[in-house]
């Protein structure tokens, strides 16, 4: 599995948009403190382990991301709504798997048929 693409609105500390092209080799993330980031990565996680707990129920795919995330605000302070979409490769193929939570839902989560 190759990710290809990344797009992330109201993570964590991620307040607008940030849309990344992914390199099939390597992918550098930089710069200063406190810009984004773990974020970044952490976005990516969540929407990784939502999907992956696609088949469970809903109130047991909650406290699984719950467990997972702990204590930490997955929607950034100045948004109302997160959300996480991946495109990547696999075989040849490529696929897009989706994220998305509000404040009322918290560790809640909706996924988007694949």
């Amino acid at each position: 599995m190759l990710l290809r693409h990344v797009v992330i609105e109201g993570f964590k500390g991620i307040a607008g948009r940030i849309d990344l092209d992914l390199s099939p080799t390597l992918t550098a993330i930089y710069g200063p403190n406190y810009h984004g980031k773990s974020s970044i990565l952490e976005a990516i996680q969540w929407c990784l382990c939502c999907n992956s707990l696609y088949h469970e129920s809903e109130g047991s795919r909650w406290r699984r991301i719950k467990e997972i995330f702990g204590d930490i605000k997955i929607i950034n302070e100045r948004k109302n709504k997160a959300t996480v979409v991946i495109e990547y490769e696999h075989n040849g193929k490529l696929y897009r798997m989706k994220a998305e939570t509000t404040t009322e839902e918290g560790f809640g989560f909706k996924l988007f048929p694949r």
